[in-house]
């Protein structure tokens, strides 16, 4: 019995090869093998990073993220956008390390900033409080004031409106040298300096009081006088000797204002002070002592 054995045609294999290999390097295939490799080259890069991605867009800190407080009524509200705008700019993370740090330095080196309160970051943004320097007394007449803050910095508000400027009190000395040019700058005079200090103390009282001036007779700058206290004077004259000048202060200002009330409260008024007197509250006590001087009205005031 005979087997039949089925003999292979090469030159058919060779053929079938031949058109599989075409196939494998036509250009089509090619291009959409290629466009698969890097479609799914993406979706792997997305699978691995998209979290991060999202969580950067997430984190970046634009202005919408960034809140200020306003300096109203003295300041526009320009400033605190622009210090918005300048802390936008510098395309900080909430997620920054140095974040805080970075956005105190910045806005405390503005003139118009007296202090940075606090600065706090939540996944909502950032919140900074300012302390703005706002002024507390001014100096000069009426054709030129030039306005300090509790300091003795010279202060140049955006906005004085009459209502805003005419509670505080004028600052008075002899022979005080007026400086025009002195924006944000320290007044170099110790008595402004000390002046100032005393006009921020009894700020929130001297309307009520009827105080619109606060004086002191101390005429030479480098020679601190205990002769001559820090008075304040209401228009009609009255007198208060408040405190001694350019000496340490063993009475805490909160004694020294309870004192004025209470002696208001019981006289309705300073200006039932009587003539020939002044109010001496130095020690903490309301005492009628007789004045140490008379008003003199050939002080070179400034």
């Amino acid at each position: 019995m005979f087997r039949t054995m089925a003999k292979t045609n090469p030159s058919r294999s060779y053929l079938s090869w031949g058109a599989v290999w075409g196939v494998l390097t036509h250009p089509v295939l090619f291009f959409f093998v290629a466009a698969g490799g890097i479609v799914g080259g993406a979706l792997w890069s997305w699978n691995q990073f998209s979290d991060g991605i999202r969580i950067q867009g997430r984190w970046r800190l634009t202005e919408t993220r960034i809140e200020i407080s306003s300096g109203l009524p003295w300041y526009a509200e320009a400033h605190a956008r622009r210090l918005t705008e300048m802390l936008a700019a510098e395309q900080h993370s909430l997620t920054d390390a140095h974040l805080i740090r970075r956005a105190v330095e910045l806005v405390a080196a503005e003139p118009f900033v007296a202090k940075v309160d606090s600065a706090t970051k939540t996944h909502r943004g950032l919140t900074i409080a300012v302390r703005y320097r706002l002024p507390v007394a001014w100096i000069g007449d009426d054709t030129l004031r030039r306005f300090i803050d509790a300091q003795g910095v010279i202060v140049v508000p955006d906005i004085v409106a009459s209502d805003d400027a005419h509670p505080l009190p004028r600052l008075l000395m002899p022979d005080l040298v007026p400086h025009r040019g002195l924006d944000w700058a320290l007044w170099p005079d110790p008595r402004v300096i000390e002046g100032a200090r005393v006009c921020e103390e009894i700020a929130p009282r001297a309307p009520a009081w009827g105080v619109n001036r606060v004086i002191t007779y101390w005429r030479n700058p480098q020679f601190p006088s205990r002769e001559s206290p820090w008075e304040l004077w209401t228009p009609q004259g009255a007198r208060v000797l408040y405190r001694d000048a350019a000496v340490s202060d063993a009475v805490t200002a909160a004694k020294r204002i309870e004192a004025i009330d209470q002696w208001i409260a019981t006289h309705g008024s300073l200006s039932a002070i009587p003539p020939g007197y002044v109010l001496d509250i130095r020690d903490g006590r309301a005492q009628l002592v007789p004045e140490l001087r008379a008003v003199r009205h050939d002080q070179p005031w400034r």
